[in-house]
């Protein structure tokens, strides 16, 4: 379990706190199959945040 930082904003008042949350596994499958968040590992790196995890499907990836 990672720390996520949530943020509130309420009448000019902004408060910054940070979370105890479970990371998100993203899916990447180059054909694109059922569960698949991604098509694109570069996708998915880009989507990430810390405490989140790649799963990548056994293909050929170029």
């Amino acid at each position: 379990m990672g720390w996520c930082v949530r943020h509130w904003s309420f009448e000019g008042l902004s408060l910054l706190m940070p979370l105890a949350c479970a990371g998100t596994t993203y899916v990447v499958d180059d054909d694109g199959g059922t569960g698949a968040d991604f098509m694109r590992i570069h996708a998915a790196v880009d989507a990430a945040y810390e405490g989140d995890s790649i799963e990548v499907r056994g293909r050929s990836y170029v």
